[in-house]
């Protein structure tokens, strides 16, 4: 049985920090998500823990790209 690392992806909290900071039209054109699936997740119609690995891959995508982005204005 193959046994996956859920642990490198965003957690339940880091995903609804996400939809705080950044708009939805935002991250789905980042990610490729509608619009409309991230909505069913921002306001819990679909809970947290359904949601696929898939998806929860492109948004610690756009989590990682976003970090990266602000340091380097930092700079």
């Amino acid at each position: 049985m193959t046994k996956y690392r859920y642990s490198q992806y965003l957690n339940e909290d880091s995903v609804k920090k996400i939809f705080r900071e950044y708009k939805i039209a935002s991250i789905s054109k980042q990610t490729g998500i509608n619009k409309s699936t991230l909505k069913n997740y921002k306001y819990e119609r679909i809970p947290y823990k359904l949601m696929p690995v898939g998806i929860l891959k492109e948004l610690t995508k756009v989590s990682r790209t976003r970090k990266k982005d602000n340091k380097k204005d930092e700079d």
